[in-house]
């Protein structure tokens, strides 16, 4: 999407929910001026916590997983048709208990450069930067961050934001 006027009305998170081997979204230089249009993406990206409700209805969805595996070995073995079996982002326990859904892990560069973006999308960007998984990259070069906003996200995320 390069050189492309930036839309708020994106399908990216709808079809992050739908495709998880992507491994680089490229968004440079298309005049994105907050990190309000990417919520649907950063929403759609890293370690996610989730409610008591939400832990539930995946706890069922992996029941219904199940019965769908064990309904195709018995497919398999009279030679019908097989259902497709559901995708289900894996879950993982922190360790003071609560659970967190790890949300398109193979995703590993987010290439914002080259945009408008200022010091009003710091707290959200790092926010989103803070839930990723080691390993991941977001690219802020050539925004209009402040000298105190690279500094900030160079001291704070070294590893994973390039501004």
């Amino acid at each position: 999407v390069h050189g492309k006027q930036w839309s708020t009305q994106s399908t990216w998170g709808a079809m992050l929910e739908q495709n998880r081997t992507l491994e680089y979204i490229g968004l440079a230089r298309n005049g994105i001026r907050s990190a309000e249009p990417l919520t649907d993406i950063l929403n759609a990206i890293g370690r996610k916590p989730m409610s008591a409700e939400e832990l539930e209805a995946y706890r069922n969805k992996e029941k219904d997983r199940e019965a769908i595996i064990e309904k195709n070995k018995k497919a398999k073995a009279k030679r019908q048709a097989e259902e497709p079996v559901p995708y289900l982002d894996p879950i993982e326990q922190s360790e003071d208990g609560r659970w967190y859904i790890l949300r398109n892990q193979k995703l590993k560069i987010l290439n914002l450069a080259m945009n408008l973006l200022d010091k009003n999308s710091r707290e959200r960007l790092e926010s989103f930067v803070s839930e990723t998984s080691e390993g991941f990259q977001l690219v802020l070069k050539e925004n209009e961050f402040d000298d105190k906003t690279k500094e900030f996200f160079k001291r704070r995320h070294p590893q994973k934001v390039f501004i």
